[in-house]
């Protein structure tokens, strides 16, 4: 009997779509791939190994979820956002978030350990110089809001905030962030965990709204930029 290891099987045309819907919807989330750029079919090809056809299918999926829109004439971009989808969509971020933290700090369910773990490797991934701080900041933030979600001890919640989270983090990422607003976000993080940890729900709530609110404001600056830069090209 031979111990040769089976070559892998080669995936099927529709297992290729998926394995590239994923990766880039994970990149776009990520904010690797940052609202407003171009996805470039031929080069993503290239890249990934695949032909266009699995290019061409995630786009279609990828646009249905509203993470990418396609121009004509011109190609498929990581989608933009009009000023009353950004009001309505954090809007109703803010509140779903607020609630999360105010039910984690009246349940008693939440690690507020891990939680200020966290926000300790936060505070050194910013500091680190790392060219990918961002993403790790990025990930720890998810981590973080995540941990509150299901401190929340409502089961349906998670679910509903990651679809408003998907529409919000693909627009902005910590590398679009100041200095002073990341140092901001942070210390937001740190009064949250002592609020949930004191089962103080009333400022858990008022500050984790004002952190999702702040956000807001920091995409509006990245659009407006965003817009100075094509009006320029």
């Amino acid at each position: 009997m031979s111990n040769q290891a089976e070559p892998a099987p080669a995936l099927m045309p529709a297992q290729k779509a998926v394995t590239v819907y994923e990766e880039l919807r994970s990149r776009i989330l990520a904010g690797t791939l940052e609202c407003g750029d171009w996805l470039r079919a031929e080069a993503l090809a290239d890249e990934l190994g695949v032909s266009r056809t699995p290019i061409r299918e995630a786009f279609r999926q990828l646009h249905a979820d509203g993470l990418i829109e396609i121009v004509p004439n011109r190609g498929a971009r990581v989608a933009r956002i009009s000023d009353e989808d950004l009001e309505s969509t954090y809007e109703l971020h803010a509140l779903l978030e607020g609630y999360a933290a105010r039910r984690a700090a009246e349940q008693d369910l939440a690690d507020t350990e891990r939680l200020a773990e966290l926000c300790a490797e936060m505070e050194r991934a910013q500091t680190s110089g790392a060219a990918d701080r961002f993403d790790e900041l990025t990930r720890l933030n998810l981590e973080f809001h995540g941990d509150i979600h299901r401190a929340s001890g409502n089961v349906v919640l998670p679910g509903m905030i990651a679809g408003f989270a998907q529409r919000s983090l693909v627009r902005h990422t910590f590398a679009t962030y100041t200095p002073a607003e990341i140092e901001r976000a942070l210390a937001d993080h740190r009064v949250m965990t002592e609020a949930i940890a004191a089962g103080d729900s009333a400022l858990a709530e008022a500050v984790m709204r004002s952190h999702v609110l702040s956000a807001r404001a920091t995409l509006r600056r990245q659009l407006s930029q965003l817009d100075t830069d094509e009006n320029a090209s």
